[in-house]
C-alpha cells in the first residue's frame, strides 16, 4: 500500500512539474494562449480528477505500518 501511494505521489508531482515547465515555455514563446486552449479541451481536467479521487482514498485506506503500531501498542 505504501508503493502505491508513494506512486500516486510521484504521478502527482511529475505532472505538476510537467504542466509548470510547459506553462512557463509557452509563456515565454510569447503567446500562450494557444496552450491555454489546448489544456482545457484535453484529458488533463479528468486525469487530475482520477488523481485527487485516488490521494482520498488513499488517504482513508490505513498503511501497514499503522497496524504493525497499533498491534505493537496493544501487547
Amino acid at each position: 500500500m505504501n508503493a502505491i501511494r508513494a506512486a500516486v505521489g510521484w504521478v502527482g508531482v511529475a505532472l505538476m512539474a510537467g504542466g509548470y515547465l510547459a506553462s512557463v515555455y509557452f509563456a515565454l514563446a510569447g503567446d500562450p494562449a494557444p496552450y491555454v486552449k489546448a489544456l482545457d479541451a484535453s484529458a488533463v481536467p479528468m486525469l487530475s480528477l482520477v488523481l485527487l479521487a485516488a490521494a482520498v482514498v488513499l488517504a482513508f485506506l490505513p498503511s501497514q505500518t499503522d497496524k504493525a503500531d497499533d498491534e505493537e501498542g496493544q501487547t
